[in-house]
C-alpha cells in the first residue's frame, strides 16, 4: 500500500478544507462589513438630512398666537449698570423694557468661539445673534420659499419668488444682538433652533467695555441697513414652541449611532490585536 500517497491525499484535503474555512470566513467577514458600511451610510444620511432641516426654518400652519404680536418697547427706570465678565469690565445702558416674541428663522451663536470679528472686539457679552420674524411673517408659505441666514452681525433674507418678497414686511422682523452674564440664561440661548417660536425679555440697551468696543442699539422697527439691530441685555428667555422637534430627535439618534459604529470598529481591532499576541 502507497501510505506516502495516502498521507499526500490526506494533506491534500485538510488544505482544501482549510480554504473552503477561509473562503466561507472571509465572505462571511465581507457579508458583515458590507452591512457595518451600509447602516453607517444610513446613519449618516439621517444625520445630514435631519441637520438640513434643523436649519431650515419650515413651519406648519400652526404657531402660537403670541408670535403674532409686534414687540412691546416701554420706558424702563433700570440704571445703568457695569460689572466684570471674563477680560474686561463691561457698562450697560438700559434705554427700554423690552419684549420680543417671534420665530427664529436664522442664528449664530458666539459661546466658546466668537468669530473673527467678536474676537477683535473682544466682546464676551454678546453670547448670539437671532433673526428673528413675528406678525404676518409667521407663514408657512412665504418663510418656507426664503433663504436666511446670519453674518458677524448682520441678517440676510432672499427668495426667488417676486409675489412672496412683496408679501414680506421687512418691519417684521429683527436681527438681535443678546447679551447675557447668566449663565442658566447664556446655556438657553445657545440652545436655541431655527423653527423655535421664543419670548425674549429683557432691555434694549447701549454698552461697551474697557477695553474701547461699545454698541449701540435701534429703537425702531422701521429702520434699517446699519445700526438698524436690537441689542437686549436679556433677563429671561422662553421656548413657547419648539420647531423642528423631530427632525433634533432623528439627528440625536444617529449621532448616537454614528459613534456606536465607530467604537464597535476599534474596539474589533484592538480585540483582534490582543488576541492575536503571542503568550
Amino acid at each position: 500500500m502507497d501510505w506516502q500517497g495516502i498521507e499526500e491525499q490526506r494533506k491534500k484535503r485538510q488544505l482544501n478544507k482549510l480554504k473552503e474555512q477561509a473562503h466561507k470566513s472571509g465572505k462571511k467577514a465581507s457579508i458583515q462589513i458590507s452591512w457595518r458600511l451600509l447602516i453607517l451610510f444610513l446613519c449618516v444620511a439621517a444625520w445630514a438630512y435631519s441637520e438640513w432641516q434643523i436649519h431650515t426654518p419650515r413651519i406648519s400652519k400652526q404657531y402660537n398666537y403670541e408670535v403674532n404680536s409686534d414687540p412691546t418697547q416701554e420706558s424702563t427706570k433700570e440704571k445703568t449698570f457695569s460689572f466684570f465678565y471674563k477680560a474686561h469690565e463691561y457698562t450697560v445702558e438700559p434705554l427700554y423694557d423690552y419684549t420680543l416674541n417671534g420665530l427664529v428663522v436664522s442664528m449664530n451663536e458666539f459661546e466658546g468661539s466668537r468669530g473673527f470679528v467678536h474676537s477683535l472686539w473682544e466682546d464676551d457679552l454678546n453670547v448670539a445673534d437671532l433673526c428673528v420674524v413675528w406678525g404676518k411673517n409667521v407663514n408657512a408659505e412665504i418663510l418656507n420659499a426664503f433663504n436666511f441666514s446670519n453674518g458677524s452681525f448682520t441678517c440676510y433674507f432672499s427668495t426667488n419668488n417676486s409675489q412672496l418678497f412683496n408679501q414680506f414686511n421687512q418691519e417684521k422682523l429683527s436681527n438681535n444682538h443678546l447679551l447675557a452674564v447668566n449663565e442658566d440664561i447664556r446655556e438657553k440661548l445657545v440652545k436655541l433652533k431655527i423653527g423655535d417660536q421664543i419670548q425674549i425679555q429683557g432691555w434694549l440697551s447701549k454698552y461697551s467695555h474697557s477695553g474701547g468696543f461699545k454698541r449701540g442699539t435701534s429703537t425702531t422697527r422701521t429702520d434699517k441697513g446699519d445700526g438698524a439691530c436690537e441689542t437686549i441685555y436679556v433677563n429671561s428667555v422662553n421656548v413657547l414652541s419648539r420647531g423642528n422637534s423631530k427632525w433634533i430627535q432623528v439627528s440625536y439618534l444617529s449621532t448616537l449611532a454614528i459613534a456606536g459604529l465607530i467604537l464597535l470598529f476599534f474596539a474589533k481591532i484592538l480585540l483582534q490585536r490582543f488576541s492575536s499576541k503571542p503568550m
